[in-house]
């Protein structure tokens, strides 16, 4: 029977599990910024002005273009610890 040598499956899933909450956190964070500044971007919450709020509105899309990167990378940030985890898995088996 094959026994694994270096392989802590356990840490691997508590860091993988550890990686997302942050991830998670980091993108609550952006969306609450985001609902934050526009409930300033609208009548009566602030800044609305015909010369702001078009920059305001440019702001936000770029945050919300941020945002999508920040997911894929983070979404590739998951594969490599899943690959990084296989990898050893895999190779690392003594008998």
């Amino acid at each position: 029977m094959a026994k694994k040598v270096g392989l802590k499956e356990k840490e691997y899933l508590e860091l993988a599990q550890q990686v997302k909450k942050v991830h998670k956190s980091s993108l609550t964070a952006v969306n609450q910024a985001l609902i934050k500044i526009e409930a300033l971007n609208c009548v009566d919450g602030g800044f609305y002005t015909k010369e702001i709020t078009p920059r305001i509105s440019e702001i936000l899309q770029e945050i919300r273009s941020m945002t999508q990167i920040l997911e894929d990378a983070f979404s590739v940030h998951e594969q490599i610890i899943d690959s990084f985890q296989n990898t050893i898995a895999n190779y690392d088996v003594y008998r």
